[in-house]
């Protein structure tokens, strides 16, 4: 099984469920706002756990981003309802913003023990 194939059958499956794919966007942008606020506390009381679970969730939700903005092309050049696309942008584009801060907090942190 080729990595060819592999990508064309998730985004056969993925064909115009922009919607939902915005929808779990959504939900890991909820999981990272629970790691954002008092990070810094959090990472002095917890360590090395709160920074992995907070790695293994910001790396999740910027794979499924990317996914979904893959998707969304794609569904706009196939003729998916525009309302509905239009949603889905809107929503991934609201899920980028918590999911990035925590990815930018967290390489922060790594980069910033690395260099010790």
């Amino acid at each position: 099984m080729n990595a060819d194939s592999a990508l064309s059958r998730l985004f056969r499956i993925l064909h115009h469920r922009s919607l939902t794919v915005s929808g779990i966007c959504v939900f890991f942008a909820f999981l990272s706002l629970g790691f954002l606020p008092e990070g810094e506390y959090r990472l002095q009381q917890d360590g090395a756990d709160y920074l992995l679970s907070a790695y293994i969730i910001a790396i999740l939700g910027a794979g499924v981003c990317c996914l979904n903005l893959v998707n969304l092309l794609k569904d706009d050049r196939s003729g998916y309802e525009s309302f509905r696309l239009s949603v889905a942008t809107l929503l991934w584009a609201l899920a980028c913003i918590p999911i990035s801060l925590l990815l930018l907090f967290v390489s922060r942190e790594v980069i910033a023990a690395y260099s010790k």
